[in-house]
């Protein structure tokens, strides 16, 4: 049965994407989920912070909005399957 937007939480993860890798000759970089917080204005917050702090070097962060699901919960566990709604 699908899980109802009342069942999930929405969460902010806070992303550091490091860009060009030392000795390549294309993008192929990496990106890390710093951390994830509860609050909008806290990612943006920090994300800010991050950038001021680390803007000399190969990376930036940003924000993304995401969803938590309770333990041993993901959106696939809670897919219907063919045939139902």
């Amino acid at each position: 049965m699908a899980r109802s937007a009342a069942q999930r939480e929405q969460v902010y993860a806070v992303l550091r994407y490091d860009g060009w890798l030392e000795g390549t000759s294309s993008p192929e970089g990496q990106v890390t989920v710093k951390e994830i917080v509860r609050d909008l204005e806290i990612a943006q917050a920090e994300v800010e912070r991050l950038n001021r702090l680390n803007g000399h070097k190969n990376c930036r962060y940003y924000w993304q909005t995401t969803r938590l699901f309770g333990p041993g919960e993901s959106f696939g566990t809670h897919r219907p399957t063919e045939g139902q709604p």
